[in-house]
């Protein structure tokens, strides 16, 4: 993606932006240098840039209503530097400065033409600047971030929005939680922890295959 939009370095710089923070598009719009924590590593989203349906864009507060941090990846960081070196008040801009909508962006990227060669979708639908947002979400549930923190990440305002990226089946969740219970050195077995250590004595008895059944009940 960012290899076919190299002819537009700010359209580019700003699918970077959506790519590698999971902000939305708004949100990126209305970045600026003092929203940038590169000591601690975070960008602070405090509000979006969107039209009002008068022609005009117009800066308002988030979706959620909410401030809130997310990372700077060691990958986005030359994009943010890049931005930064500019002399507008935002960062992420047209080359003359002016804000980035879904529709001058598309236009400037010439985004028809070139999303197809990108990816377009099973059932035939292309890509979407949002999608990007949603890419972000998703390969950080597949990295078993947790749901409250995503949530806090991406700024949902409801955990429910955040578990539609949440799609680990019953047999994987079984599977991890079975390898967590498997390395602790003290699991309780049915019969008790010491029950648990004599049999183990039991087990290295010279002439024992080593092979019990344990019987009992629990909830």
């Amino acid at each position: 993606m960012l290899d076919l939009t190299a002819f537009h370095p700010h359209g580019q710089r700003m699918l970077a932006a959506l790519a590698l923070t999971g902000a939305r598009l708004g949100e990126v719009s209305a970045l600026r240098a003092e929203h940038v924590d590169l000591e601690n590593g975070l960008l602070r989203i405090r509000a979006t840039r969107s039209p009002d349906g008068h022609g005009r864009v117009v800066e308002r507060s988030t979706k959620s209503g909410h401030s809130r941090d997310v990372p700077i990846i060691e990958e986005f960081e030359p994009w943010l530097r890049a931005a930064l070196a500019t002399d507008f008040p935002y960062l992420f801009t047209g080359s003359q400065g002016g804000p980035f909508d879904s529709t001058n962006l598309s236009r400037a990227l010439r985004w028809p033409k070139i999303r197809p060669l990108i990816v377009t979708y099973s059932d035939g639908t292309p890509l979407r600047f949002h999608d990007l947002r949603h890419t972000f979400a998703s390969r950080l549930s597949e990295l078993g971030f947790a749901p409250a923190y995503l949530q806090q990440v991406m700024g949902h305002a409801s955990i429910t929005t955040t578990e539609r990226y949440t799609h680990t089946r019953s047999r994987d969740a079984a599977l991890a939680a079975k390898r967590v219970l498997d390395a602790q050195t003290n699991e309780v077995t049915f019969q008790g922890v010491r029950a648990r250590q004599t049999q183990a004595t039991h087990d290295k008895t010279p002439g024992n295959p080593g092979v019990s059944i344990c019987s009992g009940s629990g909830a």
